[in-house]
């Protein structure tokens, strides 16, 4: 496990759900790529506040800058994508990145710790196949170099070996076998050390090899079972798309025949409809015309009433008010005669 890895894992996590760094946001919903702006520093619209905001934070979190110290926007920006290629966690989506528009980015994909742990079973594989020996011998190879080498040769093969003599092993030293004349017995423990050896060598090649086929099969199931469930996805959606569009054709043809069916509908029933409604019309102006002529008929012929019970009636009052005034004359003027007659009669007398 890489504890800086990690470290640089958790923080940068941290620092895209806090929202703070301008361009620094998840890629996806589920939260396993990310972008981070990638704009130069020879840019005219270039804001180092801005756009270096997050590779000062970085320098700033593994203590390589404090502040008072002289900005290097540029020395950030490498040591931060240094950590991110050098980090197992984060794996640089290129197809995704966008470097040539006026905000670029990069895209990165967080890496499972589970694809981590087979990635480096299949790197182990292959550099030990790659470092492997071919240490297949034949008997009349081993009989030739037992016969060609010499006592103190086979000493030290048996020395160098992987597997090192017990210490109460009962095999007799080489010079003892030639002292007692028995070459024939040292050369057949020779040839069952090497023997041993051989064995150990080809089964650990053959388990190196088992592995590798079976986490290629793996691989190969895997990219199967991949294939298969993303072809089902895809066909999901495209059924989905299928159905939508039917529906929505469906939709507009059944919608234009019931648009043309309340049409012709609606033309029937304006129709009679207009029909009743002018015929009722009709039946409410004549209704209305004879009304208006039986009303000045009769306004006419009361009018006429009217004016000569009017007229009646002013007669008898101008005669009552004649009456009236020509009496009040009438005693006016006997007053004053009266008065008058009276006033010579009395001066008449005195």
């Amino acid at each position: 496990m890489n504890p800086g890895g990690r470290r640089l894992k958790q923080w940068l996590i941290e620092q895209i759900n806090s929202n703070i760094y301008s361009g620094l946001l998840w890629e996806d919903e589920v939260h396993t790529m990310f972008r981070i702006p990638w704009k130069h520093a020879g840019k005219q619209d270039y804001n180092q506040e801005v756009d270096a905001s997050i590779f000062k934070a970085w320098a700033v979190f593994k203590g390589k800058f404090k502040e008072g110290d002289k900005a290097e926007p540029a020395t950030w920006k490498t040591r931060l994508r240094c950590a991110l290629n050098k980090s197992p966690d984060f794996e640089e989506v290129t197809e995704r990145s966008q470097l040539d528009i006026s905000e670029p980015y990069k895209v990165y994909r967080i890496v499972p710790e589970e694809e981590q742990k087979c990635k480096n079973i299949t790197s182990v594989n292959m550099s030990c196949s790659s470092d492997s020996v071919n240490m297949e011998c034949s008997s009349a190879e081993l009989d030739q170099l037992i016969k060609e080498a010499s006592p103190d040769e086979y000493t030290g093969i048996i020395k160098r070996s992987h597997s090192p003599m017990d210490e109460n092993c009962n095999i007799q030293s080489p010079q003892e076998f030639w002292q007692q004349g028995s070459p024939s017995a040292f050369r057949a423990e020779c040839d069952k050390v090497l023997r041993a050896e051989c064995d150990k060598v080809l089964r650990a090649e053959c388990v190196k090899t088992f592995r590798a086929k079976c986490v290629k099969a793996l691989q190969g199931e895997c990219d199967k079972v991949l294939r298969e469930e993303c072809n089902k996805v895809l066909r999901a959606e495209c059924d989905k798309v299928r159905s939508k569009a039917f529906r929505a054709d469906c939709v507009k043809a059944s919608r234009a025949e019931c648009v043309k069916a309340s049409r012709a509908e609606c033309v029937k029933a304006s129709r009679a409809e207009c029909v009743k409604a002018f015929r009722a019309e009709c039946v409410k102006a004549s209704r209305v015309e004879c009304v208006k002529a039986s009303r000045v008929e009769c306004v006419k012929a009361f009018r006429g009433e009217c004016v000569k019970a009017l007229q009646a009636e002013c007669e008898l009052v101008l005669k009552v008010e004649c009456m009236k005034a020509f009496r009040a004359e009438c005693v006016k003027a006997f007053q004053a005669e009266c008065v008058k007659a009276f006033q010579a009669e009395c001066v008449k007398a005195f």
